[in-house]
């Protein structure tokens, strides 16, 4: 039998054999459903897909062209990531969202209440994450560490609720 790693063993075996009662992990919230529904985009056509399929007797098929719908929202790794209770779980991407317009935003984490284990709350940002971690560098210079709250660089509707957020 495998032997199970110490930190995984205490959430998945019964106390009899060295585990504890309750489950810890990480959970995801995620993005409210504004910014998800935001985020999602129009459907667009993104190009026409033609098939040409050649099949080994030498016959030759094509299918198409047949057009090939996406989102007008550009979704890629946005650089930054976060992390579970546990080293075992990983880490996890935060994206960035281009819109057609040229705007982009960040996701970011709003908050991580404890729910036996961090539940992951996300929001948008508009401002890149170089320029927080600039702002929040110079105020910390000037003595002013914690005055910058993710609420004020935060589109406001992306924000969970306080009551949201205490129900984790």
């Amino acid at each position: 039998m495998k032997e199970i790693p110490r930190a995984l063993r205490s959430r998945t075996l019964p106390p009899d054999q060295g585990g504890s009662m309750g489950i810890r992990m990480t959970q995801h919230a995620g993005l409210n459903q504004w910014a998800q529904d935001f985020v999602r985009g129009e459907q667009v056509l993104v190009c026409h897909e033609k098939i040409e399929r050649t099949y080994p007797d030498g016959r030759v098929e094509t299918i198409g062209p047949r057009p090939v719908r996406g989102s007008s929202v550009r979704k890629e790794e946005g650089g930054e990531f976060y992390s579970g209770m546990f080293e075992e779980e990983g880490r996890w991407l935060l994206y960035k969202y281009t819109f057609p317009n040229g705007s982009v935003y960040w996701e970011v984490v709003q908050a991580e209440p404890w729910s036996s284990g961090p539940v992951i709350f996300l929001a948008l940002t508009a401002f890149p994450p170089e320029t927080v971690r600039f702002w929040r560098g110079e105020l910390e210079r000037q003595g002013c560490e914690g005055y910058l709250e993710v609420q004020d660089y935060c589109v406001p509707e992306s924000l969970w609720t306080d009551e949201e957020l205490a129900n984790a």
